[in-house]
């Protein structure tokens, strides 16, 4: 059975929400999300590694660390 993505989480510190880990966002929403050069974006809540609804084997490989690895 295939992980799905949940719901993005917010950051703490900068209140947008968490971009997964380790993929790109589109150029549209790049600016709304939170990224790794925020001090909050590894920080409790964890981001995912995949976007919301996202199934693990359409996702392909992953770049970067995995939230599930922390």
């Amino acid at each position: 059975m295939s992980r799905v993505g949940k719901p993005l989480v917010e950051c703490t510190t900068c209140h947008r929400s968490k971009k997964p880990v380790g993929r790109s966002a589109p150029m549209e929403m790049g600016a709304s999300l939170c990224d790794p050069d925020c001090p909050g974006y590894y920080a409790e809540p964890k981001p995912s590694d995949l976007w919301p609804g996202e199934e693990e084997y359409e996702a392909g490989p992953i770049c970067g660390d995995r939230s599930d690895t922390w």
